[in-house]
């Protein structure tokens, strides 16, 4: 594929991990000021923490949908071509394989899918539901209920939860982490020519 046509691809790639970089900031921050021994005191910890969180899931599904795009079959054969053949030229000079935790669909769903998912939980409600919880999760025990996490992370493991589908936010930061410097790499060796 030639450089003028992936090369605003390849820049959509970094911008997210940029963003995701710029999320990772302000978690790291605001997970500073909320972790005391008894908890976060604040609210607004909390919500800082769980947007920057989501900031970092944002990021991961908008590179998920470059690599592995959702083809529509309605498509033209051409448009289906390109589309194909731009997702396999990224994920190659990004140095993404199979198995890539940006692969897995349940990240681009844990964002894009969240209202169908709580409509599926809350048509037969569990008896206690817990949301925006920090902590270990195995901390919270409530004997005879059914119960839902909505959002949980557990700074220790770094895994976020949304509607119980645990994530490891941690390794996902590492992955793009890992494709931002790759993609940005390949701009340093394809400039365009407005770029000198």
């Amino acid at each position: 594929m030639q450089t003028r046509v992936i090369t605003p691809y390849v820049r959509e790639l970094v911008r997210q991990y940029r963003f995701a970089d710029l999320a990772s900031h302000d978690y790291n921050s605001a997970l500073r000021l909320a972790l005391t021994p008894d908890g976060p005191h604040d609210s607004d910890e909390s919500l800082r923490i769980y947007q920057s969180l989501q900031n970092m899931l944002t990021a991961a599904a908008q590179i998920s949908k470059l690599f592995w795009p959702t083809i529509d079959p309605d498509a033209v054969a051409e448009r289906r071509l390109f589309v194909k053949a731009r997702s396999k030229t990224l994920r190659t000079l990004a140095q993404v394989g199979n198995g890539s935790l940006l692969e897995t669909r349940r990240v681009r769903n844990s964002i894009e899918h969240f209202d169908e998912r709580l409509d599926s939980v809350m048509i037969d409600p569990p008896n206690a539901v817990i949301d925006s919880y920090i902590g270990r999760l195995n901390a919270i025990v409530i004997e005879n209920s059914t119960r839902v996490n909505l959002r949980s992370y557990d700074p220790y493991s770094g895994d976020l939860s949304l509607l119980d589908d645990s994530v490891p936010i941690r390794d996902l930061f590492l992955e793009i982490c890992r494709v931002g410097h790759n993609a940005e790499m390949w701009l340093e060796a394809h400039p365009w020519p407005s770029d000198h």
